[in-house]
């Protein structure tokens, strides 16, 4: 089964966007444009956590609808979209030296889990209130960690190509056993399921990319893989725009 899914976004408790960024206004126009799931986004700030428990309750396949009394009127008798509950966090951190300014998006199954991490990220001292995207001083590695311990539902990988894992775009010192490591460790905190992707380009400051997948990769028993492969969408028949007489 395909369907179009946006599962990065922001809330109204977010800096610098729409205070129609509500799950009414989401629900609408996610149905005007044909998307089936969209991510709820900031499930780290008090204020939009509770905003959802209160306007959204679970559809039975781990993912959740709006109330009816909360929908607002359209065009579609029947809205399908659903929601996800996802959030991103700014990492802010020193490593080796450097400061990493890394951006990580989590995606969990329901309130439980998200009220897990929020619990353990503010006793950490971090501050969730002041933005639906918080900055925390934490290592994404820490960030990892956490997340997993919440929940032992499927999780993600993202980005597995040469170049970005390693990471050797931007830097001529890699160091890749750590960084094998570290993806194994990864690896290992899946408890029935793991999803490692890998995108057929990408765009990185400006410039596209065509990356083959990590070598890390080939380590992997073939036996325990299942590749699944999407075809890259057609590009439309370019039509005769002269105009006919007849």
């Amino acid at each position: 089964m395909k369907f179009i899914a946006d599962l990065h976004i922001h809330s109204h408790f977010s800096r610098a966007t729409s205070k129609t960024l509500t799950p009414e206004y989401l629900d609408y126009y996610a149905g005007l444009k044909g998307i089936k799931i969209v991510g709820t986004g900031d499930f780290t700030h008090p204020g939009w956590l509770a905003e959802l428990k209160e306007k959204t309750e679970p559809d039975g396949n781990g993912l959740f609808k709006l109330k009816k009394e909360y929908r607002l009127e359209s065009p579609f008798d029947d809205n399908e979209t659903r929601f996800l509950l996802t959030s991103e966090i700014s990492n802010i951190y020193k490593r080796g030296e450097k400061v990493r300014k890394v951006h990580n998006v989590l995606l969990v199954p329901g309130f439980e889990e998200a009220e897990k991490i929020n619990e353990k990220l503010v006793n950490m001292g971090g501050n969730l209130a002041t933005d639906g995207r918080p900055i925390l001083g934490l290592d994404s590695r820490n960030l990892l960690e956490i997340v997993l311990e919440c929940s032992e539902k499927n999780h993600f990988i993202p980005g597995c190509e040469e170049g970005l894992l390693p990471y050797s775009l931007y830097k001529n010192e890699v160091d890749r056993e750590e960084e094998k490591r570290l993806l194994y460790v990864g690896m290992t905190r899946a408890k029935k399921l793991l999803y490692l992707t890998h995108a057929r380009s990408r765009t990185l400051r400006g410039r596209k990319f065509n990356l083959p997948k990590s070598p890390f990769l080939s380590s992997i028993q073939q036996e325990l893989i299942q590749q699944i492969k999407n075809k890259p969408p057609k590009k439309p028949e370019e039509k005769d725009n002269q105009l006919s007489l007849f």
